[in-house]
Parts: C-alpha cells; structure tokens; sequence
C-alpha cells in the first residue's frame, strides 16, 4: 500500500471525483463536465467506494511530502498523477501526467511544474479537456514540460494527430 506523506487527506478535495480525470464509478462514466454522482462536499459512498478507481487513486500532493500545501488540487487546480509510462514505439518513458482541475492549468501552477521540472529531470505530461463554448468535447489539449526532446516528440505526436498513450506504473 502507498503511504500518505505528512498526515495529508483529500479533505474536502474533490477535484479527481468531479469529473477531470476520466473514469467509471459504478458502472457510471466521469469526465470533464461530468462528475461522480456521489461527490457533494466529499464522498457520498466513502465507506463502500469501489476499490478501482477511488480507494486506488492517490494523487502526487497526497504521497510526496515535498509538495508544498498550495499544491493540493483543489488549490492549484491541477491533479498530479504519479508515475505513469508513456508508452513510445521507440522505449517506454516515465512521466508525470498533469490534468487540469478546470479548462486550464493556472499559470501559477504550470510555472512551479516547470521549475519542478528543471529540478528534478522529470518530465510532465498536460492534459486540458477542450471546450467549444460551454461544452467540453471530450477532446483533450496535450502538451509537454522538461526535457527537450520529450517536448519535441510530444509536441510532433499532438502535430501529426498520433494518440499519446499513458499507462500506470
């Protein structure tokens, strides 16, 4: 089991509930613009929530204490997934995926993942549901920080409309 840093909890985050990462709940499909059915304040099934994804799901801010506070999602608007495997023809790359709590991810919250970028040699995954008016489409905005050259192949796959594929570690 992952520990939690630092005695975190989601608290009264729901930002991966709410829709922003994609998932089914019961048999029941989450995406931007549609969220769990049992998040109001917090979870309405806590005590009987399905094994995958919720008991399963521990964002970045929950498990590395080196995260500052401000990075909770339901403050910087973005959920930090651990790491997880880009999945390349060439050979498999680690990164951390980023998907916004929102449309986009505040500029705030973008440049503290490119200095933790810098620091550290990871490399960073964006994700931003797309929106046509008030609508998201289901369409996702892919975009990369840290290295060049994973900027460069991420960008290239965004440009010639390949699908970038992530799984868990």
């Amino acid at each position: 089991m992952t520990n939690i840093a630092n005695d975190r909890s989601c608290g009264d985050c729901t930002a991966c509930c709410d829709g922003w990462l994609k998932a089914e709940i019961n048999g029941k499909k989450i995406h931007p613009g549609i969220g769990c059915e049992h998040a109001d304040r917090g979870c309405g099934i806590y005590e009987t929530r399905p094994v995958s994804p919720c008991r399963n799901f521990k964002c970045q801010w929950l498990l590395d204490p080196n995260m500052p506070e401000w990075m909770k999602p339901s403050r910087s608007k973005v959920i930090l997934k651990g790491k997880q495997i880009w999945e390349r023809p060439s050979s498999d790359v680690p990164a951390i995926v980023a998907s916004s709590v929102g449309p986009k991810i505040p500029g705030k919250s973008k440049n503290w993942l490119l200095s933790y970028a810098e620091e550290t040699g990871e490399v960073i995954l964006c994700i931003e549901p797309v929106r046509d008016r008030k609508t998201y489409t289901g369409e996702q905005r892919k975009y990369a920080i840290g290295r060049a050259d994973f900027v460069e192949e991420i960008n290239q796959c965004v440009e010639e409309g390949r699908e970038i594929l992530v799984r868990s570690v």
